[in-house]
């Protein structure tokens, strides 16, 4: 049988680098260069003039999207850390409950 564990702490600092990233996805979405459809030359530029500017939107987006799950994703670590935490005081408690009662409430 495979035995799992985790730190908490591990998770917390994940989850910091996971909003960190987050963030610098967020800027850079704000950087994504709009193609000069002119670049291609008077023959392609017409046909480029809707689809540059389409792809570069487009990019923004993938971009974007990609840092709002990066920062779910660090959301959900701290919610497991957080989880983890409360697992092991439960079970510290329950420890200690039976040990009062096993013992007599000694």
């Amino acid at each position: 049988m495979t035995t799992i564990s985790h730190d908490p702490a591990d998770l917390d600092d994940a989850a910091r680098r996971a909003g960190a990233s987050a963030d610098t996805l967020t800027e850079l979405a704000g950087t994504v260069p709009i193609a000069d459809p002119g670049m291609y030359g008077l023959l392609i530029s017409q046909a480029a003039g809707h689809a540059e500017p389409a792809a570069s939107t487009a990019n923004r987006r993938i971009v974007t999207a990609l840092g709002t799950t990066t920062d779910a994703v660090g959301a959900a670590l701290t919610a497991s850390a957080e989880a983890y935490r409360q697992v092991a005081q439960a079970a510290v408690d329950l420890s200690g409950q039976v040990s009062a009662e096993v013992g007599g409430g000694r």
